[in-house]
């Protein structure tokens, strides 16, 4: 029996301890990793550790660092969904576990995490130094050999803490230097006496690791979902003294608070002041006549009725003889049936060109990708996926997420699962297998089309 995602959540954790099993959990892992959807990668980090938990003590200790290094995997692709304060601590404590994992690309994860926030720098900023005070605290090692830092009277231990330190401390900023360069990142590699000692593998680590650092730091993180050449719309201010558009309970509460604008003079919202206490509800109010019952008897017959220990319930509404003859000999009508109708199924696209909704994404094929060259069609589902996000005013993820329900990405999953799974070092022979297993005709070139295809709309 294969490990899948469909089936991992109710094996017995005892399959792990077979070491055969760990490519099946790599596999799954690399599965979640595409769907790029935290809630769902949140799932499996639960599920992962609490199976890990019970059989811990029972594995070796190799394999149950491999399987470590996955679940820190799976954090990393949930990080959205996590607080901040759990953001900067697995910066702090589990960053390394990733970059030893060659399927996980993590300036993508980065990108991923604060993409959302495209609209509100701010948001974005808090992120990073976040994310960077996590990372340069970080104590995991890399090397085994202290490094001798300027300016540290003793040799320091080789963490992530203490390897930026020796980097920043040999790659100053030059007084109209505002960042580091490539050239400072490959100058330290290559030259620093302290990274000469370690292994090549340690040292291209740490050469990410600093590259992750500055880019934390230093980058331009700017995201614009606009067509390329089209002009940004400029933001306006708001003339005037009278805004009827803006409801006056907030109006009240801004004037409470304090408008603080940089020219708060030509700035003023005129609204009525709002009374510091309700007004008082009059006391002498008319008493409304309540309406007469319209069936039954009075209440007060009633209860003298009681009282006697006699209570007549015979109804009001009497019928004559006549009345209760039709009555009888009537039919009755046939009792009321509802008609259920089936609901319409979906209409089909006929090409590319009708996508007219975020829905219609949902419903691409593989024989749309062939009506026309395979890149154009590949460009033209990207650029639907801009347009109606655009017009739809969301955010990129929701139209590629729509996209990535459709047939056509679906097939791609499935085949780019079974090639995962073969052990063939051919990726031709290797597509023909797993396309011989789904019964398909999804070419290689195609395959290779939808893969870059993603690439790019994963990245809006």
């Amino acid at each position: 029996m294969q490990i899948t995602e469909e089936n991992f959540k109710q094996i017995d954790p005892q399959l792990l301890l077979d070491p055969k099993r760990y490519q099946d959990i790599e596999d799954m892992v690399v599965s979640i990793s595409a769907a790029g959807t935290a809630d769902y990668a949140q799932d499996y980090v639960i599920v992962l550790a609490d199976k890990l938990d019970k059989i811990g003590e029972q594995m070796p200790r190799e394999l149950f660092d491999r399987y470590l290094k996955l679940l820190s995997a799976l954090r990393l692709f949930s990080l959205r969904d996590v607080k901040d304060e759990e953001k900067e601590r697995f910066f702090r404590e589990q960053i390394i576990d990733v970059f030893k994992l060659d399927f996980v690309d993590i300036q993508f994860w980065m990108e991923y995490l604060l993409r959302p926030y495209w609209d509100s720098p701010e948001i974005i900023s808090e992120l990073r130094q976040s994310l960077t005070r996590g990372l340069e605290s970080n104590l995991q090692k890399i090397g085994n050999e202290d490094l001798v830092v300027p300016g540290f009277e003793s040799s320091l231990h080789p963490t992530i803490l203490n390897w930026l330190k020796d980097y920043r401390a040999f790659t100053p900023l030059g007084k109209n230097q505002a960042i580091r360069s490539s050239l400072d990142q490959l100058s330290y590699v290559n030259q620093s006496v302290n990274v000469r000692k370690i292994a090549k593998p340690d040292r291209d680590l740490l050469f990410r690791i600093i590259k992750l650092d500055d880019w934390l730091r230093y980058a331009e993180v700017k995201y614009n979902f606009s067509f390329p050449g089209q002009a940004k719309i400029p933001d306006q201010t708001v003339e005037g003294e009278q805004h009827k558009l803006i409801p006056e309970e907030l109006l009240h509460l801004v004037n409470q608070g304090g408008l603080q604008t940089s020219n708060s003079s030509s700035f003023k919202l005129n609204t009525k002041p709002r009374p510091s206490t309700p007004p008082a509800v009059p006391k002498n109010l008319p008493t409304v006549p309540r309406p007469p019952v319209p069936h039954g008897q009075d209440l007060e017959v009633l209860r003298k009725q009681m009282e006697k220990g006699r209570v007549d319930f015979t109804p009001v509404i009497k019928m004559t003889p006549q009345e209760i003859k039709r009555e009888v000999d009537e039919l009755e009508l046939p009792a009321h049936q509802e008609v259920v109708h089936s609901s319409p199924r979906p209409v089909a696209l006929a090409s590319l060109n009708d996508i007219k909704a975020v829905d219609d994404l949902k419903k691409i094929e593989l024989a749309h990708l062939r009506q026309a060259p395979l890149y154009n069609q590949a460009q033209l589902i990207k650029s639907k996926i801009l347009f109606l996000a655009q017009v739809n005013n969301l955010i990129p993820y929701y139209t590629v997420n729509a996209f990535e329900k459709s047939p056509l990405f679906q097939l791609y999953l499935k085949v780019g699962a079974g090639m995962i799974a073969d052990q063939n070092v051919d990726r031709g022979l290797a597509l023909k297998d797993s396309v011989a297993k789904t019964h398909t005709d999804l070419t290689l070139q195609e395959f290779e089309a939808i893969a870059d295809l993603r690439k790019d709309i994963e990245r809006l």
